[in-house]
This record gives C-alpha cells, sequence and structure tokens, in this order.
C-alpha cells in the first residue's frame, strides 16, 4: 500500500477515538496495545491489532488480556519479549486471521472455537497442541509452523 495512503487511513481511526485508544477500531502503535493488554481497557470495538517491537523490553500480559476483545478479527504479533506466564483463559471466537511470529503459547485457550479462522501463521512458536480432536472447516486454514 502507498504511504500517503497508509498515513491517511491511520489518521482517520486515530479520529475515532483519540483519547481511548480502546475504542478504535484497529491498532499498530505499540505502546497503545501493550497498555490495553497489560490493563484490559480493549473493547469490541476494536477490529484489528499490529503488534511489533524491536527493543528488548519484556513485555507481560495476563491470561486475561484478550476478554474484552470480542470483535477481534485480526491478529498480527512480533514481539521477541512477549510473556504470558499463565497462558491465555480466552482469545476472540471471532479471530479470522492471526499471524503471531515466536508466540509463547503452548496451548490454545479452551475457549478458543476457531470457528472463523482463515489464516494461521505462527513461526518460530511454542506450540506443543493446536486442539483436540478434528477440526472440520468450510474454509482452508493456511498453517504454517516451522522452526528455525
Amino acid at each position: 500500500m502507498h504511504s500517503l495512503l497508509q498515513q491517511m487511513g491511520r489518521e482517520i481511526v486515530k479520529k475515532q477515538s483519540l483519547e481511548e485508544p480502546g475504542k478504535q477500531q484497529f491498532l499498530w502503535e505499540t505502546t497503545e496495545i501493550i497498555e490495553l493488554l497489560q490493563e484490559e481497557t480493549a473493547t469490541a470495538k476494536v477490529i484489528g491489532i499490529v503488534l511489533r517491537t524491536s527493543n528488548g523490553e519484556e513485555i507481560q500480559i495476563s491470561k486475561s488480556a484478550f476478554e474484552g476483545l470480542t470483535s477481534l478479527q485480526f491478529l498480527s504479533v512480533d514481539c521477541r519479549t512477549l510473556c504470558i506466564p499463565e497462558g491465555l483463559n480466552c482469545f476472540p471466537n471471532k479471530l479470522r486471521f492471526i499471524h503471531w511470529h515466536r508466540c509463547p503459547l503452548r496451548f490454545w485457550p479452551s475457549k478458543f472455537s476457531g470457528k472463523f479462522l482463515v489464516e494461521l501463521i505462527m513461526p518460530k512458536s511454542n506450540f506443543e497442541k493446536l486442539w483436540e480432536g478434528i477440526q472440520v472447516r468450510t474454509f482452508i486454514i493456511i498453517l504454517v509452523l516451522y522452526c528455525v
């Protein structure tokens, strides 16, 4: 996407809620996302999150960090130092796209159905088991789990 179009789109989204980023539809500002996940102040208005970090600062979130994000459909995470010591107790069921580089989870939250999941890309993740039994899907799930 052309950088000017991207910038214009981000400005439009920012204007949705200047004081409360958790009320915006899309989040890409690292500090805002971390604050929302740590303080669990996100709302059902959030549709997409793109979390990218380059510094070595450890980010720790609680097991209920994604509870308020009931409308989340797109999640892209590339963060070397994201810690979820207790795992996650829930994950938004409306998720369609997950690209999570270095996911620290070993298991999916038991409350995650993956009913709408279309694409799952999780390189260098710590998964031991994705889900119980056979998952029948209408759409093809692109599953990329590789270790390098």
